[in-house]
Order: structure tokens, then sequence, then C-alpha cells
């Protein structure tokens, strides 16, 4: 009798570990997915039409794409606060270059009660090229577009307590 109450506390042991670990996996592969941009070296080489392809959030080149390229970087930015509003997971990933023609990269990641910011300017020849990453636990999102920072972050774990990105 003992033997058999065992073994089935085992079972059910094996069983919620196995949907634990299931559901670590699961959410280990959302981050994957979610963050890749952030760590990938082969963004360094996309050409403008990839960035647009992956949903970076881009500056217009002309001003017969300015109207096109704003619009599309407004829904980007929206479908982002929608889902850090809502509590889910999101990942904003945006670009810009240099006079030089150089990429420059701004990568926000939130899972739900933390953020990830990475500050990409390692190609930048006229900064200090480094890559500056931040864990921080607090993040705000505007309640107007544009008048505001696109995020604001607070108590990061960095050289800067706060990250305000325009």
């Amino acid at each position: 009798m003992k033997k058999a109450v065992a073994v089935s506390a085992l079972i059910a042991l094996l069983a919620c570990l196995s949907s634990v670990s299931w559901a670590f996996a699961k959410e280990y592969r959302i981050y994957r997915e979610l963050t890749h941009e952030m760590r990938s070296a082969d963004k360094y080489d996309y050409t403008r039409e990839q960035f647009a392809e992956k949903g970076y959030v881009m500056p217009s080149v002309s001003a017969a794409e300015r109207d096109e390229r704003q619009k599309r970087n407004d829904d980007i930015i929206n479908g982002f606060y929608e889902k850090v509003g809502k509590g889910e997971k999101a990942a904003l990933n945006i670009v810009f270059w240099t006079v030089e023609g150089r990429p420059v990269f701004r990568h926000f990641y939130f899972n739900g009660r933390s953020w990830r910011y990475v500050f990409d300017q390692s190609r930048d020849g006229f900064s200090d090229m480094k890559i500056e990453r931040s864990v921080c636990k607090e993040g705000r999102i505007p309640e107007q577009a544009g008048a505001e920072p696109i995020v604001e972050l607070t108590d990061c774990k960095t050289y800067r307590s706060e990250i305000f990105v325009y």
C-alpha cells in the first residue's frame, strides 16, 4: 500500500515537473524569438528593405516615403504599446543611421514584469562604439504619442538608473 502511494506521488511529481519544464521551454522560446534581433549579428548587414520586413522602426529617407514610413512606424510603436499595456511580452526594434551611414540600434524587450534595453552604437566610428545593455524593473509608455519619450525606463541595472528614449 505504501509502495503504491509512493509510486503515485512520484508519478504526480514527474507530471508536474514535466509541465513546468514544458512551460519554461515555451517561455524561453518566446523570449528567444522576441529578442533575436537584439542579439543578432546579421542586422549589421541588413538592407533598408530587410529592416522594414523585420518590423524595425526607422526614419524615412525621402519626402515621397515619409508619410508611408511614418504610418508604418506608428503602427509598430502602437502595437508595442498595446501589448505592454496588457502586460504581454513585447519587443520593439529601432534603427537609425549616422551621417556616415552606419546603423545605430535601440532594442526594447518587455517580459510582462521587467524590461531589457540595448543601445548598440558599435558601428558608429564617432561614438565610444559600445553596446549598452540594461535590465530595468520599471517602464512607462506615454499616454499620448509624440508628446513624451517612446519609453521611460527606471530602476535600471546599468551605469544610469533612468533611461529616456525619444
